[in-house]
């Protein structure tokens, strides 16, 4: 379950990683020319940079899914507190037997 939801948030959030985006843009070309002062070429720091935000986006994508797995689960163990008082309780079975 947590990876499907990783796979379905990643989705979502791919989405916003266009060229068409202005603030996706302004990420890429940060990370790339802080890159090319550290010493990488302009095509290897373009590349690096998107390797970097795409990492970014997989962590998110995979936080938000153990969010939602976490809710979950959280729900479920509220949904079984109803179910204890429906419980019975085990009778004394052999009270009337010794123990020795």
């Amino acid at each position: 379950m947590q990876a499907r939801l990783a796979q379905k948030h990643q989705n979502d959030l791919i989405a916003n990683l266009t060229p068409l985006n202005p603030r996706y843009l302004a990420a890429l070309h940060g990370l790339s020319a802080g890159l090319q002062e550290k010493g990488s070429t302009a095509c290897t720091a373009a590349e690096q940079a998107g390797a970097i935000l795409y990492g970014e986006l997989q962590r998110q994508a995979a936080m938000l899914a153990f969010i939602d797995v976490f809710w979950l689960l959280g729900i479920v163990c509220l949904a079984m507190i109803p179910l204890m008082f429906l419980i019975k309780s085990p009778g004394r079975q052999g009270e009337s037997v010794p123990m020795h």
